[in-house]
């Protein structure tokens, strides 16, 4: 059985970084995740609402089976007759996911007329009940209030106080295709002359909409608007009226929205006073501060002006004081960011694009900034990060002084000239320590790590390390202050960000050096103590720019052709996967123990599920390149298990992410005990997409979720030749 992905020979080397920090009782253990869900179904709608009851979760991805798709916490979605079968993945920053599933049936009473009108004839299109006639739903809002005159519904708000636009609103959530025009009609009035905004957009962060002011008056009135959906789109997205931005009633009637019009009333962004905010929502801070966020968010307003102001009044962390607004990045793309930006004095402020969640990739431009209003534009490439948690950024934490920022941008172009690479994106040649196999001062057996060390942005490294053999590091220590240059602080405490894999990272607050000398210290689940990576005194150097591209955390099992044809891992050629997890569980390669019927090859991987070991323990391979996109999504595995009936997982995952890549799993049993049998993972009914890159995959044997306790009686299995069709 030929095996396509060989490992590399293990060089020994003593060599880099430092490990300390001692295996001691209080390790950080993030919880385990557990994804859970209920939904409430209003038959008479198909509107289903879901309450997302996960815990230790961070992220969400929802599947709402009918094709459509969320990563909103608590989702609303309207069906059409049929069953469905919903399913949510729930993920935390370690990489650590869980998944729920319901099944339910809509069925909506054939006399509802358009889905809620009441029996009467109003076609409310892509909505439902738009002439209010069956009550509320599906509306929401604070300004949902259905009342009743002459035998006539509609929705009736009475604003009290004025501010922003959104503080009262009213919306229906409904889907919208990104790059469709659409028209939106209504009947509309007040109990004087005043103005709302209307229009579509998204029912979750960023918020990007389309939309129009409009002039009410207290007769009633017609309005048809022709919107586009240029920059957004998506399941979770809305009909919306914002009226919270002047007093008085509005009266609002016969919503009808339809694909089709030519988009010309579009207003993209969010009623921000013709101000083009790009892809962002508010750049220009007229409608407060939604949708921005951080601690440095803060508007004010000024000659009829509104602008963020901040006054940092202590040095720190240059990411200690932040101003960011959430929005889509697209991995590979290119991006113009625009802004206007003056202080109190003299001093720099990093502004760029990034991830918006853990490992906090981003790739910025520390910008000079004087009394004076500068107009700043830069050219930014998102070359190593991207995801629907992304973010435009602004750190001003590492000077003191007023920043004051307005009329923010961002477009898709330009030609990335002014990047400062992120996670793994270093600009110079690939460092000595990517994913290279060292060993510990002294020579210790059974020391044997792989290490990388790369740039992260314009003041950040990454250390990464795995094990190289079945034992697994517990410990990575990062001793900032040892290092040369010595102002080193530490970013990202070292932590498991996924199972077997370290990982942490270190910043210059003073600005990117050309060379870092520095050590690590380290210890595995066998070892009491530390090692350390050089001799006392001794620093090895690392240049600052360094990237790291062949993947991390290192691993020594099979791979991905890269050709198209898929993975195959077998054992014959001494590769072996990258680890196992957890509590004790170990792997390692191993003699056949049952060279007979489907498997007669010499060496296969045995696993060992010890007594006190997790209910979840499984082995994982982390391959030097993603999988491959045209190889297909069938996965198939040899395995031998001492029981029969017994559940096998089969997980694909992204090396190190904390969120933009969804995780996907297949479950599949063991049928015949003490005996060789081949399971066929089939993701075709998932919304796995291989080209978003997946390098992982993880194999859980024995996988009970309704048993998690402790191993209790020892199981040994077996796996051989893992193939990708």
């Amino acid at each position: 059985m030929k095996s396509f992905f060989k490992k590399g020979k293990l060089i020994s080397m003593s060599a880099l970084l430092l490990l300390f920090l001692g295996c001691s009782d209080d390790d950080e253990v993030l919880p385990e995740v557990v994804a859970s869900f209920t939904q409430s179904i209003d038959q008479t709608t198909g509107t289903v609402t879901f309450t997302n009851n996960s815990q230790n979760a961070t992220t969400y991805s929802w599947n709402f089976g009918n094709g459509n798709t969320s990563t909103a916490k608590n989702p609303t979605q309207v069906y059409e007759n049929g069953d469905y079968t919903v399913t949510l993945t729930a993920s935390n920053v370690a990489g650590d996911s869980d998944t729920a599933t319901a099944n339910f049936t809509i069925t909506i009473p054939d006399d509802g007329g358009d889905g809620g009108d009441g029996g009467n004839d109003f076609d409310s299109g892509l909505l439902t009940n738009g002439d209010f006639e069956a009550g509320v739903e599906p509306w929401i809002g604070n300004a949902a209030n259905v009342q009743e005159d002459g035998g006539n519904s509609f929705n009736f708000a009475d604003v009290q106080a004025a501010g922003n636009p959104f503080d009262v609103n009213l919306s229906q959530v409904v889907a919208i295709t990104q790059g469709t025009n659409y028209i939106l009609k209504f009947d509309a009035s007040s109990d004087r002359e005043r103005t709302i905004l209307a229009g579509i957009g998204l029912n979750e962060a960023p918020f990007t909409n389309t939309n129009v002011e409009i002039n009410l008056t207290t007769a009633t009135q017609t309005f048809e608007l022709q919107l586009a959906a240029t920059d957004f789109g998506g399941s979770n997205s809305r009909v919306l009226f914002d009226m919270g931005a002047a007093i008085g009633t509005v009266v609002i009637d016969n919503v009808s929205l339809v694909e089709g019009g030519d988009g010309s009333d579009s207003n993209t962004g969010g009623g921000d006073s013709g101000f083009d905010s790009g892809l962002l929502t508010n750049g220009d801070f007229e409608g407060g501060v939604t949708p921005w966020i951080g601690n440095a968010a803060n508007v004010q307003e000024d000659g009829g002006n509104s602008f963020n102001f901040a006054n940092v009044m202590a040095a720190g962390n240059v990411f200690d004081v932040n101003l960011s607004q959430v929005v889509a990045i697209t991995q590979g793309t290119n991006y113009i960011l625009t802004f206007d930006a003056s202080s109190d004095r003299e001093r720099t402020m990093l502004a760029g694009i990034g991830l918006n969640e853990a490992p906090f990739t981003n790739t910025s431009v520390s910008v000079n900034l004087t009394p004076e209003t500068q107009t700043f534009t830069l050219q930014l490439a998102a070359s190593d990060f991207g995801g629907a948690n992304s973010r435009v950024l602004f750190d001003m934490g590492g000077e003191v002084g007023v920043v004051v920022i307005d009329n923010v941008s961002l477009v898709e172009g330009g030609d990335g000239s002014d990047s400062n690479p992120g996670n793994g994106g270093g600009t110079g040649e690939v460092t000595a320590f990517c994913n290279t196999q060292i060993q510990a001062f002294g020579g210790d057996a059974g020391s044997d790590i792989f290490l990388s060390v790369f740039n992260v942005n314009a003041t950040t490294m990454r250390v990464e390390i795995s094990s190289a053999d079945s034992d697994p590091v517990d410990l990575l220590v990062l001793p900032a202050g040892a290092w040369v240059p010595n102002d080193a602080g530490i970013s990202m405490a070292p932590m498991e960000v996924s199972p077997g894999v370290w990982a942490g990272e270190f910043f210059f607050p003073n600005g990117a050096p050309e060379n870092v000398e520095l050590f690590i210290e380290w210890s595995k689940l066998s070892f009491a103590g530390n090692w350390r990576s050089t001799a006392p005194d001794i620093l090895d150097t690392v240049a600052f720019n360094a990237t790291c591209d062949t993947g991390s955390g290192g691993g020594t099992g099979g791979g991905n052709t890269g050709d198209g044809s898929g993975i195959v891992v077998d054992f014959e050629d001494g590769g072996t996967l990258t680890g196992a997890f957890d509590n004790g569980a170990n792997g390692a390669n191993a003699t056949n123990p049952d060279q007979s019927g489907i498997n007669t090859s010499a060496t296969v991987y045995q696993f060992n599920k010890i007594v006190g070991s997790a209910w979840y323990s499984g082995a994982f391979n982390v391959f030097p390149q993603d999988l491959s996109a045209t190889g297909g999504t069938t996965f198939k595995m040899k395995i031998w298990s001492p029981n029969a009936g017994v559940n096998v997982r089969f997980q694909l995952e992204k090396e190190g992410n904390q969120g933009p890549i969804v995780t996907y799993n297949v479950d599949q049993t063991v049928t015949e005990a003490n005996t060789w049998v081949e399971l066929t993972f089939d993701f075709s009914s998932t919304p796995l997409d291989l080209t978003d890159g997946y390098d992982k995959i993880v194999i859980f044997p024995d996988y009970d979720e309704s048993n998690q306790v402790p191993v209790a009686t020892e199981a040994i299995y077996y796996f051989d030749d893992i193939t990708q069709e």
